[in-house]
């Protein structure tokens, strides 16, 4: 176990590399303070990337292939900083060794849990040292929450604008790394990377919300992240809408099979064949 100077070194230097401009209002092991929970559980290839919240409690799930023996597996909150523009980011940092070096592959869950006391506007960025103990470290994902009363009674906050652009961005960035992470030519890719660089730099001040649409709606499976929204009238031609953010972070207002009047943005175009597909963020459930 490491000293507490090395997690506050090692929390500053988040800041410094990767944090957003602002006041550090914490650094070093930040994991208790927060109540960090975590835990390893037996995946499925279909797991997605995720991280939620409800009230102040935020959920985090990520998805790997795990060799069959994991030795070391530490999750700890690093630093908390507040930007200019009152969005706080959280910085979490993930040394595994991934269960090397077992030749299985085994699909598995990194399952956590911690709480954020005070309300406001989140965004909750997963680092991953490159090699077990590493002191390098990349980026494995993030998102951008609302904590406080809007998500503690389970009601999205729909009303509030500067809500809605802010899940929109977020989910806007979100659909492009996830078409991304799709099989792309190069032009292609160097056209999403720009994207990218362009709607990370923007502030919810300066997003054009695309047009609401609301209709009737519901998911087929346990929704999240990539999930499909089915709407009524779809065909096997589409229209194919992929889940890629919600107001309020609380997918589990979606239930299985159940149609809901639900209000959203087309955030971002999915690349389908010739068929209609975008990813969106829906804004309210009814």
């Amino acid at each position: 176990m490491r000293n507490g100077r090395f997690w506050t070194i090692l929390g500053l230097a988040m800041c410094l590399l990767f944090g957003t401009a602002g006041a550090v209002l914490a650094a070093g092991d930040l994991s208790a303070e927060h109540n960090l929970t975590y835990t390893l559980a037996d995946g499925g290839y279909g797991d997605q990337f995720a991280i939620t919240a409800e009230g102040g409690k935020v959920q985090l799930t990520v998805p790997f292939i795990s060799g069959g023996c994991i030795a070391i597996n530490e999750l700890k909150i690093l630093s908390i900083t507040a930007g200019d523009d009152g969005l706080r980011t959280v910085n979490l940092l993930w040394n595994s060794d991934h269960g090397a070096p077992c030749k299985a592959a085994i699909p598995t869950r990194l399952q956590a849990a911690f709480e954020l006391k005070e309300a406001g506007r989140y965004r909750v960025r997963l680092w991953e040292t490159l090699t077990v103990n590493s002191k390098q470290f990349r980026l494995t994902g993030e998102r951008e929450l609302m904590i406080g009363a809007a998500t503690a009674n389970k009601s999205l906050p729909a009303d509030d604008p500067a809500a809605v652009k802010t899940a929109c961005l977020a989910a806007t960035v979100r659909a492009i790394e996830l078409e991304m992470k799709r099989p792309q030519a190069k032009p292609e890719l160097e056209r999403l990377q720009r994207d990218l660089a362009e709607y990370r730099a923007r502030t919810a001040d300066d997003y054009p919300l695309p047009e609401k649409v609301v209709e009737t709606a519901w998911v087929g499976a346990a929704a999240g992240e990539n999930a499909i929204l089915y709407v009524e009238g779809m065909s096997k031609s589409g229209p194919w809408y992929h889940l890629a953010g919600l107001v309020g972070g609380d997918y589990g207002q979606l239930k299985p099979g159940v149609k809901y009047a639900v209000s959203y943005y087309k955030v971002y175009p999915r690349a389908y064949w010739h068929m209609p597909s975008a990813y969106v963020c829906v804004a309210e459930v009814k």
